[in-house]
């Protein structure tokens, strides 16, 4: 089926609906009249009696015949009631101590540099190494991690030319700047 069938048919049967939701409607209207002008006799009547509390299950028109009427239990107040059921109070809890993670020591220098006064090497370099040839970010990465640099401070690789690769690091990173 096209599109433009499927629409023309999804048309046809709203309109189908539409037309049986109308006829539907003027039948119910018919009945609700025809209902209000002739009531149907009852020999019942219209609402039954609720039991009251006092006669309880036993008149209840769905209690069986057998049913053996309940003798009514004594009002109690709301202290008694609450007096009988209530519990104790549950002990304290006692608190589990809060366990610290260690601090390294790479967080102390961290933390540390935060406190220490400005040096002069603000900025950023490029330190150009050579290299045989361009491989991927991933595979340099995990070279440089070998060589025990850190990949944090690696802001930035790319190959400006063949057989180059540059790094983009801080100024005040000396593990690249020294070797």
């Amino acid at each position: 089926m096209t599109g433009l069938a499927n629409f023309e048919h999804l048309l046809e049967e709203n309109l189908r609906l539409r037309a049986a939701l109308e006829t539907a409607q003027q039948r119910i209207a018919t009945l609700e009249a025809d209902r209000t002008v002739h009531p149907k006799p009852t020999s019942a009547p219209s609402t039954p009696t609720p039991p009251t509390t006092s006669q309880g299950t036993p008149v209840s028109r769905w209690s069986s015949p057998e049913a053996a009427p309940v003798v009514p239990a004594a009002k109690k107040s709301f202290a008694s009631v609450s007096a009988a059921t209530a519990t104790s109070p549950a002990p304290p809890k006692t608190s589990q101590p809060v366990r610290r993670r260690r601090i390294t020591p790479r967080q102390v220098k961290a933390v540390a540099r935060i406190f220490a006064p400005l040096t002069g090497g603000h900025g950023y370099q490029y330190v150009y190494l050579p290299c045989r040839f361009r491989e991927a970010y991933s595979s340099l990465r995990a070279k440089l991690n070998k060589l025990k640099i850190n990949n944090a401070r690696v802001l930035d690789v790319h190959y400006p030319d063949n057989h180059v690769v540059a790094l983009l690091v801080h100024n005040t990173f000396g593990v690249i700047r020294s070797s």
